[in-house]
């Protein structure tokens, strides 16, 4: 895998790739298939799906696949944790599965990570509806990760591989391991990167726009309350699931 050959341009080089699924065979193959031409190095992290989720997987010869033993269940952020030992890049690039980056911002991903002076980056992000209250959202998230430098996990958060260790990691919690993970973070040097990835905005949808919005800032007050956080991830993963 080439990650610093020369050319008369500048280096091509490609993140390892880490995914955490649980159950998404409606939309594992499709963006499987994208990821598998955009990326080398891609690693999957099924944490115990009762769909079909395995035999996708099993299907792209590409994608390194680990799984939980039996007797364990696994929180998003061990699974990422696991998923990094397997890397083969200098980069790791957090993603979910229903994110899709398109060539200009894996084009601009790579001009930024050129630089020794990054240790960690994210993009700015893009949904796909049009209506003003999903580029409200943006410009607040894109806001928030570009100023405040609190990056969530649906934005492609990237991190040197040296780093990662150097923080242990994102801690193994029930919840918002995305936003922990932002404090260890701090004292790195870090790069907004203005070319958009476009997010899924399916949960808006299945559960509701207000009230999926309305779950997760009841999650962040909750947790800034200092409330356990496996009750406030049970009061999470207990959220309607469909909205007719």
């Amino acid at each position: 895998m080439n990650y610093s050959n020369s050319t008369e341009e500048a280096p091509v080089f490609l993140p390892s790739v880490i995914i955490a699924i649980q159950n998404e065979a409606l939309v594992l193959e499709q963006n499987l298939l994208r990821f598998t031409e955009q990326f080398e190095d891609l690693i999957v992290v099924d944490n115990h799906s009762i769909d079909q989720s395995v035999a996708i997987c099993q299907r792209f010869p590409q994608v390194t696949l680990i799984s939980p033993p039996p007797e364990e269940r696994w929180t998003r952020g061990k699974c990422w944790n696991e998923g990094a030992k397997h890397a083969s890049s200098p980069f790791l690039l957090f993603l979910h599965i229903d994110s899709e980056i398109p060539a200009p911002a894996l084009q601009a991903w790579q001009q930024c990570w050129q630089s020794e002076k990054v240790d960690y980056s994210c993009f700015q992000i893009q949904f796909p509806e049009t209506e003003i209250k999903y580029r409200t959202l943006e410009a607040i998230s894109n806001f928030r990760s570009r100023y405040l430098r609190i990056v969530y996990g649906d934005q492609g958060l990237c991190i040197r591989n040296t780093v990662f260790q150097q923080i242990g990691g994102f801690p193994e919690i029930p919840i918002l391991e995305d936003l922990k993970i932002n404090s260890f973070l701090r004292p790195y040097r870090f790069q907004f990167i203005t070319s958009c990835i476009f997010p899924s905005s399916r949960k808006f949808h299945q559960i509701g726009f207000f009230r999926y919005l309305l779950l997760m800032n009841q999650v962040l007050f909750l947790n800034w309350l200092g409330r356990d956080l496996h009750q406030i991830q049970k009061l999470y993963s207990q959220s309607p699931k469909e909205t007719k």
